[in-house]
């Protein structure tokens, strides 16, 4: 099997996950798939580059569920990069160290087309681009919007059909008490037992 400093094309997957859910690996899954990719980093937030990074869970417990949700997974891998090279946490600064630090690799910057709204309001978003090219997991059907007038050279659309799931509705399913039945729809098993043990986001 291959490894990230073999070279290659990566995608990288960046976030809170806070925690990691279905959402992020069918996303993470198609993208792989229909893309070819070696592998893919989930690229785990360390610190917001404002404030104090705005989470529910701390970082090791994080951590610990990424590992738990990507152990199935052989090209699936934890990268904590921001965390270890203390880096701002602009995505721009995360991908210059990731190509620093794997100069025999490529990347592309996995994102869902939920995020695409909010991509203007990023960090020198046009120097972002310059360094990479992003893949965009959409519905099928789907179609850019001229309004949002970033480079389209460096969007690429992959047509998936999303997981309707997000961390914050989980969270809130926690706090109400849902039932096992309902979180293991929407998270990793070993991921919901993980956060029931810890007794997280109550």
């Amino acid at each position: 099997m291959s490894t990230i400093e073999d070279g290659g094309t990566w995608g990288i997957l960046g976030g809170a996950f806070d925690p990691i859910h279905n959402g992020h690996l069918n996303l993470a899954e198609r993208v792989l798939s229909k893309k070819n990719l070696s592998g893919i980093l989930f690229a785990l937030s360390y610190q917001h580059p404002c404030k104090k990074l705005d989470t529910n869970a701390p970082y090791k417990d994080r951590v610990a569920m990424l590992k738990l949700a990507l152990e199935p997974y052989t090209i699936f891998h934890l990268c904590e990069i921001e965390a270890e090279q203390k880096l701002t946490g602009y995505t721009l600064d995360t991908v210059r160290a990731l190509k620093s630090t794997y100069s025999k690799a490529e990347f592309r910057f996995i994102i869902g087309s939920d995020n695409l709204s909010q991509l203007p309001s990023w960090y020198k978003l046009h120097e972002l681009m310059d360094e990479i090219i992003f893949l965009v997991g959409a519905r099928p059907g789907f179609e850019l919007k001229s309004e949002w007038q970033f480079s389209k050279d460096s969007l690429e659309l992959i047509s998936i059909e999303p997981v309707d799931v997000s961390s914050s509705l989980i969270r809130q399913y926690i706090r109400e008490d849902v039932s096992d039945l309902i979180l293991d729809r929407l998270l990793p098993k070993s991921v919901r037992e993980y956060i029931l043990s810890r007794d997280l986001y109550r």
